[in-house]
């Protein structure tokens, strides 16, 4: 029997507009690694019902007590996270966060959608040489556990890089975060003069985030009443509730909300006085409010009235720039809280002490924070007086701001992939990103376009 050859190029998107641009590039890089033409097959989820697909179904709903959320969080399938990304995406819906029902339909539809999804690759595995996915740490993760470990080059594009793939040589099993982590290398200095470039980087992300980070859509941020800033034990740091839940995998807490919750519930029990500072992008305020938005304004409120008795939480609900809340509390008696993010970096910029989950956009071994990896650790930490806590060390927080901030390839640098393509069609790379903006169809025998698609290949991060 003659032997499947990998002929297959598999993307999650539709070729079209600005994606066709993404895919010819990471197609032609592709072929040019396997050093021969590759089949463009364009991937759609699929709800077909199948007596092998209900036995899994039926397997899965007993395996984890018929679907409760921990159970399911952590359970696998031929290697593959299913129930994490499952999980993930039904709490992406507004229903998810308000209604039993509506998340248990969920949670069946994208069980039905995802195993369709693994049966697709076990068929299709020897023929698919290469894959570009988009939005990871939804069910398209799966696409990376099952293909990681295997002669097959992945592709696509995420804070903190830019457009990536894993090369050839790389086959082991990952996961969708494990291509996002900033490597750690103990060999890696900083000269002083690069130190006061970085400097200035991180000053200007803090007094002006709108115009560094492409995501924060907020131009219009509040005044903070000092008055309100005295004796505060704690600052804690909302993540959206809705999206990218479970982004750095399972840690005791399905959901933001829950962290978000036990965090609260811990600190009053030291009678601590506590500030909730919500995402800049999810206030009444945003100008350019989205269905999402919404959502996340609507979840916040519900968590203000649930702890509405509560004297010792300030809730900031309306957008505060970090900056203008951080300089006026005491890092000598103020400490952080995130689950992960970039607001670790600016707050052990300036000084104050952190607490956050162990896995982040960066390698556990850059010392930053007071790392927590289960729940009981966390707890712990929580309960730990401010003496016995860590400060960052500052050089690796100089590291981190260098690798992604002059990181030419990603959203800061010239080489940016979407700023190539926002330049070649001279239009605004903010509204490119927000989808608001469609272009023209890649052409293949257009010579401008193909420079354009070479000049994004270029731009192409290995991730090893």
């Amino acid at each position: 029997m003659k032997t499947e050859e990998k002929d297959i190029f598999l993307s999650t998107r539709s070729n079209i507009d600005l994606y066709s641009y993404i895919i010819g590039a990471t197609k032609k890089h592709a072929e040019y690694k396997f050093k021969k033409k590759l089949k463009l097959q364009e991937y759609s989820n699929s709800k077909k019902i199948s007596l092998k697909l209900i036995y899994h179904l039926l397997k899965i709903i007993l395996l984890t007590n018929l679907l409760t959320n921990h159970k399911l969080s952590k359970f696998k399938l031929y290697n593959c996270e299913i129930g994490r990304h499952v999980i993930s995406t039904c709490y992406s819906d507004y229903l998810a966060h308000f209604n039993s029902f509506s998340l248990i339909y969920k949670k069946i539809k994208f069980l039905i959608i995802s195993l369709n999804m693994i049966f697709f690759m076990k068929k299709n595995q020897n023929r698919i040489a290469a894959i570009y996915l988009d939005h990871g740490i939804f069910l398209n993760g799966l696409f990376v556990n099952y293909f990681s470990d295997k002669k097959t080059i992945l592709y696509s594009n995420s804070y903190p890089r830019g457009l990536f793939f894993k090369p050839l040589n790389i086959n082991k099993s990952l996961k969708y975060e494990d291509f996002l982590k900033l490597r750690f290398n103990k060999k890696d200095k900083i000269k002083q003069s690069l130190k006061k470039t970085i400097k200035k980087k991180i000053e200007n992300s803090l007094s002006k985030p709108q115009e560094v980070y492409p995501w924060v859509k907020q131009g219009y941020f509040k005044k903070i009443n000092k008055n309100k800033l005295k004796k505060i034990d704690y600052v804690i740091y909302c993540h959206s509730f809705t999206d990218a839940q479970l982004q750095m995998g399972y840690d005791g807490f399905v959901t933001m909300e829950a962290w978000l919750k036990f965090t609260l519930y811990t600190l009053l029990k030291k009678n601590s006085k506590i500030i909730v500072k919500s995402h800049p992008n999810f206030n009444k305020f945003n100008k350019i409010q989205t269905y999402r938005s919404n959502v996340e304004v609507k979840i916040f409120e519900k968590i203000k009235n649930e702890f509405k008795n509560y004297k010792n939480i300030i809730f900031l609900s309306d957008p505060i720039k970090n900056l203008d809340l951080l300089r006026n509390l005491n890092n000598k008696r103020t400490v952080l809280i995130s689950h992960h993010g970039t607001s670790i970096l600016e707050g052990t910029y300036l000084g104050f002490k952190f607490i956050s989950y162990i896995k982040n956009f960066w390698s556990s071994n850059y010392n930053l924070t007071n790392k927590w990896s289960n729940k009981r650790e966390y707890f712990d930490l929580l309960n730990k007086e401010f003496k016995y806590l860590k400060f960052a060390n500052k050089n690796h927080i100089f590291l981190i701001w260098k690798k992604i901030h002059l990181n030419q390839n990603n959203f800061s640098g010239k080489k940016y992939f979407m700023k190539s393509i926002s330049d070649y069609f001279n239009i605004n790379l903010n509204l490119l990103i927000s989808g608001k903006l469609k272009i023209k169809k890649f052409v293949h025998n257009n010579k401008g376009q193909i420079k354009l698609v070479n000049k994004i290949i270029n731009s192409l991060e290995s991730v090893e």
